[in-house]
């Protein structure tokens, strides 16, 4: 790739610019408003339903028990639902009707087809996906008093959602029903239910205003901005080109094997070669050539004229504008630079840096949010970027990173951390009350009010150990192997009984 620091500026300054932006409709709905949506809400579910009876979308909200604000923000928008309180789960279901067939996805992204004037073949749901249940199995999930269920007539189905996040779908004509698990993540549909998509495009003109030919090579540096730099995709699979050493001594060995007479065909777990690339820690430093398909924003290349045309949701054209109108504040020198001499700073130090000597920015032209933004001078600006964005994801969860969260290396020894205002309060103050939380544990103490007050702060093990807590572990552990009765119960009282019971001891 020939990507440059100043191409990669005015790549993110360009999502800055209001002109920039189009909306399209979806040709599904006709591009048009002759195929408006219809709402209804019954109980905890909203349904939405296009007048063309092609798209659906209903969304299972239970009402959660009154919490303070910092810890519900917190809630919406982590990846999950907080551990150490049990309340019901949120979930949704998409269900898209073409050619005969209902297309249904949840909000972890498991999907199933099914036939709408036939039975479908046996399925057996392994590995959490969609499987094929007995209606008495749909009838025992509904009639349970944590469940509720609203009929769409148009489909002849019934559609039953549980407070623990399974869903079941019960199709009257075929009589057959379709059972998914409870969430095992939450996919962002990069675009919103309804058609309309939010779209950005580079032309050639814009290409070569930044020195990348649009054709031969615009494309995957633009991509790797926009899902690396810009977070809307951090995870997207690539290849950087391979270090020439570590590819020799994985040839060598082969080649030592075949003389041997030993199997030189990889086994399928050593097909993984990807820790014999490169290492590279920017955007810039990036010389591979395999970058995946994106999954949260789509890329259409033009027909008539050169051009790309990149396709975002509501949330991420919130965010990309955000991002670009701060960066061009650090560009312009409007904000003060910091010299920093570690290479990782803690999460501690980048939220206290961030509450003190952030500079407040209004980083959108339509709305009223403000960030906290800070430059960070250092030779090692890039790896500082990158760890940041990766410690908002282990810490507060993807999408809180993805919505509210830049970390943008913009020059090679300057990069900027800026976090959306009301996210970085929420997550300041359960980070402080998380680490309060472990020094009352693990100093025995018996202060149950002090424990409570930090646990409605939004205390909770992921914010300083996400390891342990991905691991299943939680305040539970360390109370129950302390014999911690008195926080133990305040606990129990937060998050019922049952869950502390089933909480694994220590190892």
């Amino acid at each position: 790739m020939n990507l440059t620091y100043s191409a990669k500026q005015q790549l993110v300054l360009h999502f800055a610019e209001k002109g920039s932006w189009r909306n399209e409709y979806d040709e599904d709905f006709q591009t048009s408003l002759m195929d408006r949506i219809r709402a209804k809400k019954i109980g905890n579910i909203t349904l939405q339903e296009s007048e063309s009876g092609k798209k659906f979308r209903l969304d299972y909200a239970p009402r959660i028990e009154p919490t303070n604000a910092t810890r519900q923000f917190l809630i919406n928008v982590a990846n999950g639902p907080v551990a150490n309180r049990s309340q019901p789960i949120k979930t949704y279901i998409n269900i898209i009707i073409h050619d005969q067939k209902a297309y249904i996805k949840d909000e972890s992204g498991r999907q199933i087809s099914i036939p709408l004037n036939a039975r479908m073949s046996d399925s057996d749901g392994s590995d959490g996906q969609p499987s094929q249940i007995q209606e008495r199995e749909f009838l025992e999930l509904s009639r349970k008093a944590s469940s509720e269920t609203i009929e769409i007539p148009a489909l002849s189905a019934v559609i039953c959602f549980a407070a623990n996040g399974q869903k079941a779908i019960f199709f009257e004509n075929t009589h057959q029903a379709i059972s998914f698990d409870k969430p095992t993540s939450y996919e962002h549909s990069p675009f919103l239910f309804g058609g309309l998509m939010n779209t950005i495009v580079f032309d050639e003109h814009f290409g070569r205003d930044i020195g990348l030919d649009l054709k031969t090579q615009f494309l995957d540096p633009a991509k790797l901005v926009v899902a690396v730099d810009l977070g809307v995709e951090p995870s997207i699979k690539l290849m950087n080109k391979l270090d020439p050493e570590k590819a020799f001594e994985l040839l060598a060995y082969l080649i030592d094997r075949r003389e041997r007479g030993e199997k030189t065909s990889p086994s399928e777990a050593e097909y993984d070669i990807s820790h014999l690339q490169e290492d590279w820690h920017d955007t810039v430093d990036f010389k591979g050539y395999a970058i995946a398909p994106s999954r949260k924003f789509g890329i259409v290349k033009g027909g008539d004229t050169p051009s790309y045309t990149f396709k975002f949701s509501a949330e991420s054209k919130a965010s990309l504008i955000a991002q670009g109108r701060i960066l061009k504040h650090a560009t312009d020198k409007d904000l003060p630079i910091t010299r920093l001499l570690q290479k990782n700073p803690a999460l501690t130090t980048l939220l206290h840096a961030l509450e003190h000597n952030g500079q407040d920015i209004r980083a959108h032209y339509q709305q009223t949010d403000t960030w906290k933004a800070i430059v960070l001078e250092s030779d090692k600006a890039p790896e500082i970027a990158r760890n940041a964005r990766q410690m908002m994801i282990d810490h507060f969860g993807a999408g809180f990173a993805e919505r509210y969260v830049s970390c943008i290396s913009y020059e090679n020894d300057k990069c900027i951390i800026a976090v959306e205002t009301t996210a970085l309060n929420g997550a300041t103050l359960a980070h402080r009350a998380t680490i309060h939380a472990m020094s009352l544990i693990k100093g025995r103490s018996n202060d149950a009010a002090l424990f409570q007050t930090l646990l409605d702060q939004g205390a909770d093990l992921k914010y300083t150990d996400p390891k342990a807590a991905q691991s299943g572990k939680s305040f539970a552990n360390y109370l129950i192997a302390s014999d911690n009765k008195a926080l133990l119960n305040v606990l129990q009282s937060a998050q019922g009984s049952r869950d502390i019971e089933e909480q694994p001891t220590l190892t």
